[in-house]
Formats: C-alpha cells, sequence, structure tokens
C-alpha cells in the first residue's frame, strides 16, 4: 500500500477502529470523561470560530449524529447553506450535543464566519473574546462595527466557569487551507488570546474527504495512510503553533442520507480529544 501515490508506508497517527466495536470504545472513553466533571458544573461549553461555510454548522450536525445510538439518518439540527451564502450564522447559536443522565448539558456554540474584512482589533473579534470569556448570552446578534454594549440584554455582567467556553475550535476547511489566508492573522491573535487565558484550542480540519487522500485507497478508512492529510495537519500545526495532537481532520456530512461507521468514529475522535481538554480546564479552574 505504500508504494501507491498519495500514500505513506505506514500509518501515520494511530486511531480508533472504523469499527462499530470502535465506536463503542470511543464513546465509553467520553460518557466515562463525563463522570469526571464536578458536580457544581451544570454546563460544558465548546465554541467554534472560522470563516464562512468551513463547516461549522455541518460539524455540530456530524457530531449529534455519531453520537445517536443505532442512528439511520444525519442529524440536521444546525442548518447548513449553500458555500456561497453570504452570512450562514450571523448569531451565538446554541445547540445541545448531549444531555447527561446528571443533568449536566454539553454544548457546542457555532457563530457568524469572520467578515470578509476582519483586522485584530475589530468589534467582531471584540465580540468573540467576550464570547469566549462568557459575557455574551446565546443569541447575539454579531456586528461587523459595534461591540456589545454593557446595556444589552445579551450582555451577562457576571459570567460564572459554566458560562465560558471551555474548549475554542478553529474550523478550517482542508481543501481551502492556505487559499485564503487573510484570516490567518486574526486567528493567531485569538489564538493568543486563548493562551492568556489558558483556554484550549483545537484546530478542526472538516472536508478531508474532499483531498485526494490515496489513489489507490481513496476510501476515507485510510485517512492515516494519506501523504496529504499528514502534510495538512503539519502545515496547521506549524501555521499556527499548536502540537499536531491538537489538529483534528474529521468529514462532515454534507450531502450523505445515511451515517457511515468511519465518519462517525472520525467525528467522535474528535469529540474525545476536545471533551478532554475541556474537562481539564473545568477542573483546573474548579478544583
Amino acid at each position: 500500500m505504500g508504494n501507491c501515490e498519495g500514500c505513506l508506508g505506514q500509518t501515520w497517527k494511530t486511531g480508533i477502529p472504523f469499527s462499530e466495536k470502535g465506536k463503542k470504545e470511543v464513546l465509553k472513553h467520553i460518557f466515562d470523561s463525563w463522570s469526571d466533571i464536578p458536580e457544581e458544573i451544570s454546563k460544558v461549553n465548546i465554541m467554534m470560530i472560522g470563516n464562512m461555510s468551513s463547516g461549522k454548522s455541518s460539524f455540530t450536525n456530524t457530531l449529534r449524529t455519531a453520537l445517536k445510538k443505532d442512528c439511520r439518518h444525519i442529524d440536521t439540527t444546525a442548518v447548513v447553506y449553500g458555500q456561497h451564502h453570504e452570512s450562514v450564522t450571523s448569531q451565538l447559536h446554541k445547540v445541545n450535543l448531549y444531555n447527561g443522565p446528571d443533568g449536566k448539558i454539553l454544548q457546542v456554540f457555532d457563530c457568524r464566519g469572520f467578515p470578509r474584512q476582519c483586522g485584530q482589533q475589530s468589534a467582531f473579534v471584540k465580540d468573540l473574546e467576550k464570547a469566549v470569556m462568557g459575557y455574551i448570552k446565546d443569541n447575539y446578534q454579531f456586528m461587523e462595527k459595534t461591540e456589545i454594549d454593557a446595556n444589552s440584554p445579551y450582555f451577562r455582567e457576571n459570567p460564572t466557569i459554566s458560562d465560558r467556553m471551555h474548549c475554542v475550535l478553529f474550523v478550517i476547511k482542508a481543501t481551502d487551507f492556505l487559499q485564503e489566508t487573510a484570516n490567518y492573522e486574526v486567528m493567531n491573535a485569538l489564538r493568543t488570546f486563548l493562551e492568556k487565558h489558558r483556554i484550549p484550542l483545537r484546530i478542526v480540519l472538516t472536508a478531508v474527504d474532499r483531498l485526494n487522500l490515496c489513489k489507490s485507497h481513496p476510501q476515507l478508512k485510510y485517512i492515516y495512510w494519506s501523504k496529504v492529510v499528514k502534510e495538512k495537519v503539519e502545515t496547521a500545526g506549524y501555521t499556527f503553533c499548536l502540537r499536531n495532537a491538537y489538529i483534528l481532520p474529521i468529514a462532515n456530512y454534507v450531502n450523505e442520507t445515511e451515517p457511515t461507521i468511519t465518519t462517525d468514529v472520525l467525528a467522535l475522535e474528535a469529540l474525545d480529544n476536545i471533551l478532554q481538554q475541556a474537562v481539564f480546564f473545568i477542573k483546573d479552574n474548579v478544583l
């Protein structure tokens, strides 16, 4: 297999087996991690940031689909539009991913993609920082030139640890990576902000199934044999000064009508990584 074009001689990452057994294994690890969340925390919050049409809403639907038992249909809770739609998500939009038996909720927050011209000191970026720190409530409408006002009904004066974001995701479409670099400086500025507040960051590389994975073995299950995916992961790590373990390649459900085990396992692997870091952050700030 390593002799064909685009394939390496060995896997560059050891992942969960793409099988029903593998899916059950990663789900168990996710649910076991859930029990480590301190009792006083009622919500685990994940926030997605990225360009328009980068796959944020599709990732939400993919995660909700993968988390369901015996799911036969793709979840479409988060509305997804075509790639030329000017504003897919304009508000800070909250979706529940998982309601735990203990009453705790795993929430993912989607927000408006970067405006076409977005500087590091723009009102939009300042609002993103406030949202990360818990000062902005869900359904807030992001504006390009005006920051949220302290008198706004969507402004939270005294956010608690349950209001803050516990892990932030930069969602980037792998097929477009390094082709549109306008917002990378802004994202790196946000990375510095997250580092300052010790908030975990992960890069989610979407649409890896649209890459030329391997000439002889183009199936998604050979993703960890693919030279091009490995290069994308390494480039993302270099661009954002992150370890390769923090770069999560996934494939979203976009045009599919039925779930597949490979897509489910990839999404759950990413969620397991994200949740682990979110729980570590919560425990560091509570205990």
